[in-house]
């Protein structure tokens, strides 16, 4: 008996622990702090990170050998198959679709069970563990010298309301209130059993009417009771929430630029969003535990007066009740963990989505009264031709290569496609034969293969490795650890300005365009990469539009055109450098 219930609490003991990243590339990691916790050794990810340093780029395996080292922890890379991999040592770390790490926690008859850093535990079927396993695992034990320990810093609870003025006295005021509301319940029903066993029973009618009347007054007092009670339930959350969303802003805008570029727009989103689930659980779900203590304590005295066993057997069930919830809070937890990293996630895509892409039917106007940025302009440009669009700033460069390209609708006039008008030719058909690199445009949280098929799902992996080559980007891809699996982070953070220009050209294209638009594509890039870039372009023999201020970059153009003098303009042969008026 005593040996099974030391295994057992040894096994409560190994539990693994579920943790969720919450860095766009700390999947690796989130898995270490996983295993480490299972062997005993329990650190959250801030305190992980003071070992080891992730980089925009993420972590290799070795970077996880490393890391493991460090911790204390012997390892060791295995190449598995599926059918060996059932003998690796669980848990262990797995690489995952090549561009992942995963937690492989148990293996089941018909499947396994992995905890993934980014969805959270997951049992999946064989089929699947085969469609995303590489056949490259880490396993991972303790070392001799390896200590049991904890390394989390925990925030108390009393550190959060600690400085919020005036909550103490609020409380206590909601708290008296509540208890008044709840005496005034009670007092009703043994109004009723006054009613029912004497005044009816003596035949006293005054008596009756007179407790009715009671009655009817303790409700509305008791409804007023919890109408100032609700107002002040409502005050506290709002003072509570001004006060926390303040604090949290305040705190973040002296976050260093790492902090941002390493987590998803949606992952600081949900920090504000999760201060809202704390203030309801504060103010309304704290609240209404309390009462619901006082409740039972007043119900149980009341039924105990009333019939012992009764009361008995209400304290039974309660206690069953409390039991159940304790043992199923700690997969509460995790579902919870996984619901908000799914909302994070969900809100990047739709804030990625809303920053990175303009709308089609988007209705464009100048003000009333206002004139016109450029109106009356014409251009024609043959297949295969080079136009460089310059003027000074303001002048509507910008905004005449969207209506060329039908993002923006123009006011009057019209364009044309292979001399068919491109309203005509319907829009959706016209933007597939063009491709535009604008100055606003955003790469996607994903791999560079992603951003450059335009997470196309089946990728023509030699293609995009061409468009690479013509932006100028595959050499440096080429020697990232994970290559053109590399994860470039919200809108591109992991990338400098001028790789992310390049990524986007390349993107661009992928769709193999009839007509590119460029404005201020290269504007990152050095003179060399740029000429080399526009030499690879020219040879493709695409219509190229762009809006240029370099004078080098003006220069690649076969023509140029003033949008300040509504005209074509030529270079002077002797300096390439500088314009001048035809």
């Amino acid at each position: 008996m005593i040996i099974a219930m030391k295994g057992y609490f040894e096994a409560l003991r190994q539990r693994l622990p579920v943790m969720m990243q919450t860095e766009a590339t700390e999947c690796g990691l989130a898995c270490m702090a996983m295993i480490a916790g299972y062997y005993g050794l329990n650190m959250d990810l801030q305190a992980l990170r003071k070992h080891y340093q992730v980089s925009l780029k993420g972590m290799s395996l070795r970077d996880l050998i490393v890391l493991a080292d460090r911790l204390s922890l012997g390892s060791r890379p295995v190449r598995a198959d599926l059918d060996s991999a059932r003998q690796l040592k669980t848990p262990c770390i797995l690489h995952w679709s090549f561009n992942h790490f995963v937690v492989l926690k148990k293996f089941s008859r018909h499947g396994a069970t992995i905890i993934d850093p980014a969805k959270g535990e997951r049992k999946i079927s064989l089929t699947e563990l085969s469609q995303h396993f590489t056949g490259i695992a880490l396993e991972i034990w303790p070392n001799p010298h390896f200590q049991r320990r904890t390394e989390k810093k925990t925030i108390r609870l009393l550190d959060m309301f600690k400085n919020v003025s005036g909550l103490s006295r609020a409380l206590a005021h909601i708290l008296t209130l509540s208890f008044c509301i709840e005496l005034l319940a009670m007092a009703v029903p043994l109004a009723a059993q006054f009613i029912l066993d004497m005044a009816l029973r003596s035949g006293d009618i005054n008596l009756v009417s007179l407790i009715t009347w009671g009655i009817i007054a303790l409700l509305i007092f008791r409804a007023l009771l919890s109408l100032v009670r609700a107002w002040m339930v409502m005050s506290i959350k709002y003072t509570l929430g001004i006060q926390w969303n303040s604090g949290l802003f305040s705190h973040l805008i002296r976050l260093p630029v790492s902090y941002f570029e390493k987590r998803h727009i949606g992952d600081v989103r949900s920090r504000f969003n999760s201060l809202s689930v704390v203030q309801d659980a504060f103010t309304a779900d704290m609240v209404a535990s309390l009462l619901d203590i006082v409740v039972v304590i007043g119900l149980f005295f009341l039924m105990w007066a009333y019939d012992g066993y009764l009361a008995a057997v209400t304290v039974l069930i309660s206690l069953t009740y409390a039991a159940i919830k304790f043992f199923l809070f700690s997969a509460y937890r995790s579902a919870n963990l996984e619901a908000i990293a799914h909302e994070a996630k969900q809100q990047s895509h739709f804030l990625e989505t809303v920053r990175g892409i303009e709308v089609k039917d988007l209705s464009y106007r100048y003000g009333d009264g206002e004139p016109a940025v450029f109106e009356h302009v014409s251009l024609s440009i043959k297949a295969g031709e080079s136009i460089a669009i310059v003027g000074p700033s303001g002048c509507g460069k910008s905004t005449l290569l969207k209506c060329m390209g039908g993002l923006v609708p123009q006011k009057c006039g019209s364009i044309l496609f292979d001399g068919v008008d491109a309203y005509r030719l319907g829009l959706d058909a016209y933007r597939k034969h063009i491709a535009y690199v604008l100055q606003e445009d955003k790469l996607f949280a994903g791999s560079l293969l992603d951003n450059i098929s335009s997470f196309d799902i089946h990728p023509d992996s030699e293609w995009a490795l061409e468009c690479a080559r013509l932006a100028s980007i595959h050499t440096e891809i080429d020697a990232m650890p994970m290559k053109y699996e590399t994860r470039v982070g919200d809108m591109g953070s992991a990338l400098s300005g001028g790789q992310r220009q390049r990524v986007s050209l390349a993107r661009a294209l992928y769709k193999r365009p009839r007509i590119l638009f460029l404005d201020e594509a290269t504007s990152d890039l050095d003179i060399d990469n740029e000429a080399r870039i526009n030499d690879a372009i020219r040879a493709l023999k695409i219509t190229r539009i762009f809006v240029a201020h370099r004078p080098t970059m003006i220069a690649m153009a076969d023509r140029v055109f003033d949008l300040s003098k509504n005209a074509e303009i030529e270079m002077e042969k002797e300096s390439p450098y500088v314009l001048f008026t035809q």
